[in-house]
């Protein structure tokens, strides 16, 4: 549980910073609004995870699922585990 606890706090924090840009650009791109939308999503669905203790759905999400967001949403947190999920990167 610490884990997750810790990557959603990780996330929710790096969701604020994409937020703040924005405020503070009062304009963005079309990969801006990729990489905000799916930080929002990532956000929600590790608070989902934390509130429902789920560790399994943790581990499912780095093993795949994170290859559904764009790189710029995810928290370099998520990176620093070097998850199977994100593999194709480091090619």
């Amino acid at each position: 549980m610490h884990e997750v606890k810790r990557l959603k706090w990780a996330q929710l924090k790096h969701t604020r910073e994409l937020l703040n840009d924005i405020i503070e650009r009062r304009s963005y791109g079309d990969d801006t609004h990729d990489d905000v939308t799916g930080a929002l999503d990532l956000s929600a669905h590790m608070m989902r995870l934390c509130i429902d203790d789920d560790e399994q759905a943790l581990h499912e999400l780095l093993d795949a699922g994170l290859a559904d967001y764009a790189c710029g949403a995810i928290a370099e947190a998520f990176y620093a585990l070097k998850p199977k999920a994100l593999a194709y990167l480091e090619d």
